[in-house]
């Protein structure tokens, strides 16, 4: 027996921690795109919600605020930072049989590496918090789930050939709903929808009762990054896919906001203009390299697609010929307010306030007189206007702050399975967000 197996057996804090297989699946699915700490074992025996993208922090955390023997400590100390935990070179300097139990204990601090590491939930439970709740179908006769007639009725006339019923709705399928989590392909399960007085006050679901009446179609949702089919934090802090819900299904309130948004004409962009083109380019070449550089899950988040279905996924960050289109957008979007900036009736029709003058008046002022012009003044005007209008200034404790993840947000906006364009999804997301 190794010796973290040993301290393992004798150490209370750490009894429950099991293998991949058997841990129950609501205690390792996360809702941000961060590594998530979520650990019980604490001296006042209250639940820990300590969060951080960079796992040395983590790490520092558990040795700091977590009651384990000093063994244990070490052990910690000396645990390879994601993705590294799985590579040969690391794996030299801890003892072959601790493998596995630092994959367990990493299960026990549950912390989320990749969907693909979790089984799939039983059907019937309730649904887990921070993933969107689907309308499906589940067969009579067998566990096969889907969101698609066509498919149910494949699956009968394949899988139930000794059933010679003739084919009806009502003998094969039932309505059901249902969530997914995603790995090499889609996985299914059903949930039960729980009463709404059933809900504790502060839980996620309280966030998503009215989801399931959402008047989204079924193909025009959004999905960001393939291997976390979560709702994605933007929904969360702002609510946008709730607003959105009436808006982009009709073609002419899309035209409607396409002409109150657009800047006023002008017959050539100016020097001003020009620098704003380059600087917000590389602007978000220095956001892409961030994401490149930071953890995996948050990596994921920000380079990973949209789902457009079960076997293509669209790489919007692959080359600079992609994120030029991300560029065009953000472009666009300043410039509707740069070009604003004198008329008094499109600054109210905008929404625009006292503090988004001043960003945006430091930012033409910076693109005017300086030769390096500054990037945080973009960060600094647009990050503020994807939230939506409250008194008071935005909640501190949000973790959206990256412009590509807002960016990518706007492009998985469809409509009947196609992608918005740039500049029609930039122009609707400015009006819709600017009247909250």
């Amino acid at each position: 027996m190794s010796a973290l197996q040993d301290t393992l057996s004798r150490c209370p804090s750490t009894q429950e921690a099991v293998l991949w297989a058997c841990v129950p699946y609501a205690r390792i699915i996360l809702t941000e795109p961060l590594a998530f700490l979520n650990c019980p074992h604490v001296e006042s025996s209250q639940q820990c919600r300590y969060q951080h993208k960079g796992f040395s922090k983590i790490k520092t955390h558990l040795k700091e605020k977590h009651t384990y023997n000093s063994h244990v400590t070490a052990l910690i100390t000396l645990w390879p930072d994601p993705p590294a935990a799985d590579d040969k070179q690391n794996e030299q300097s801890i003892l072959r049989e601790d493998v596995e139990h630092l994959k367990a204990l990493w299960v026990e601090f549950k912390i989320v590496r990749n969907l693909k590491d979790v089984p799939r939930p039983p059907n019937g439970g309730p649904p887990l918090p921070g993933i969107k709740i689907l309308s499906g179908i589940a067969c009579r006769h067998c566990p096969h789930i889907a969101q698609e007639v066509g498919l149910m009725v494949t699956q009968w006339y394949g899988y139930h050939t000794e059933d010679r019923t003739p084919y009806s709705d009502e003998y094969v399928w039932r309505p059901v709903y249902l969530q997914v989590l995603t790995g090499s392909a889609l996985r299914y399960f059903e949930v039960v929808l729980p009463p709404a007085a059933a809900a504790p006050p502060g839980d996620p679901w309280d966030m998503y009762i009215n989801q399931h009446e959402s008047k989204f179609p079924i193909y025009a949702t959004v999905n960001l990054a393939p291997t976390l089919n979560e709702v994605p934090p933007l929904q969360k802090d702002t609510g946008w896919h709730i607003v959105f819900a009436d808006v982009i299904t009709s073609q002419r309130k899309v035209k409607e906001y396409m002409q109150w948004i657009a800047p006023p004409p002008q017959h050539a962009p100016d020097g001003r203009e020009t620098r704003l083109n380059s600087l917000n380019f590389n602007y978000l070449k220095l956001t892409r390299k961030d994401a490149q550089d930071s953890s995996m899950i948050v990596r994921s988040a920000v380079m990973d697609s949209p789902i457009r279905d079960e076997s293509r996924h669209w790489i919007p960050l692959d080359d600079d010929s992609n994120l030029k289109k991300y560029a065009a957008s953000l472009y666009h979007f300043l410039l509707a307010i740069l070009r604003s900036l004198d008329d008094r009736e499109r600054v109210d029709r905008l929404a625009l306030t006292e503090q988004d003058l001043i960003h945006a008046s430091a930012l033409l002022k910076d693109l005017q007189h300086s030769k390096q012009p500054n990037f945080e003044l973009i960060h600094e005007l647009f990050i503020p206007l994807c939230y939506p209008r409250k008194l008071g200034p935005r909640p501190p404790s949000s973790k959206w702050n990256n412009p590509l993840e807002c960016l990518i947000a706007l492009q998985a906006l469809q409509e009947k399975d196609q992608f918005i364009e740039p500049s029609l999804a930039t122009q609707l997301f400015a009006k819709v967000k600017y009247q909250i």
